[in-house]
């Protein structure tokens, strides 16, 4: 969509921990062709959060005060500081008020921060299986960068860009695909049928069942696309997200929100119960 004279038809789209700015790839219900929201009057923009691996700054650029990679050394980021980066390039865009807000599990961790730190600039938040993560939620993330870490080709970060820590990334978004799906969906889909590849385990310790066959797959091909310092970043963010941080209570947090809120939730989710 395109901004109008006026610039106030513009939606925010935020990502989920893996997605990146081009909403449209991951989104197509809602902002492509048929779509939920009318791309002849709205415009919609999505940044790429800070710390990630999709073009924002990250731990693969280099540190200006270095000049080495940051790595391991990349600085923790809040949901805050994603926020008030989307508001400072909005400024640059002259765009003073959005239309809407909305964002998917952290992206809609940052739908609720818009909500409550610039109040007077959307006129709508949309956040969709988003909440401060319970004490199982942040369990699942510590697996997951533990993964990582413990891998031995981690080194503390700093690693080569064509010898990653493939196997500990791999195993953390195995993890990960465990809290995105329900236990009634697993059964349905994979039951406790055998790896579809013919590997049996009843005669191996090394063969799977096909649930296993599918999170193995899931780990080998998010390989592909993305950083572990990134997931280390961006999990931990994840993490640290809590409406009451840097006000005196969440309750005075949530009494700045002006716009009109939307919270949908899924009653099988693990992560966001």
């Amino acid at each position: 969509g395109e901004l109008i004279e006026s610039r106030d038809n513009a939606i925010l789209g935020c990502h989920a921990l893996s997605g990146a700015a081009r909403v449209g790839d991951w989104w197509p219900q809602l902002f492509g062709h048929n779509g939920i929201f009318d791309l002849t009057r709205d415009c919609v923009i999505c940044v790429n959060a800070i710390g990630s691996c999709y073009g924002s700054t990250g731990p693969n650029d280099v540190n200006p005060a270095t000049g080495r990679r940051y790595g391991g050394a990349f600085p923790l980021v809040t949901i805050r500081d994603w926020v008030n980066s989307q508001a400072r390039l909005l400024d640059h865009l002259g765009i003073t008020r959005l239309r809407s807000v909305i964002g998917g599990s952290i992206g809609g961790m940052q739908a609720i921060q818009w909500a409550i730190d610039y109040p007077e600039r959307i006129g709508s938040c949309v956040a969709i299986g988003a909440a401060p993560l319970s004490a199982m939620g942040l369990a699942f993330n510590h697996l997951q960068r533990q993964a990582i870490i413990n891998d031995e080709k981690w080194r503390g970060g700093d690693y080569p860009a064509d010898d990653p820590p493939s196997k500990g990334l791999a195993l953390a978004r195995g993890i990960a695909m465990t809290t995105y799906k329900s236990s009634e969906l697993f059964t349905e889909r994979y039951g406790r049928n055998l790896n579809r590849n013919g590997e049996d385990p009843l005669r191996s310790l090394t063969d799977r069942y096909d649930i296993s066959g599918y999170l193995d797959y899931q780990g080998d091909i998010f390989n592909q696309r993305f950083d572990a310092n990134s997931y280390l970043i961006i999990t931990r963010a994840m993490d640290n997200f809590h409406p009451g941080l840097g006000y005196n209570s969440e309750i005075e947090a949530l009494h700045r929100i002006q716009a009109k809120v939307l919270l949908v939730g899924s009653s099988s989710d693990w992560l966001f119960p």
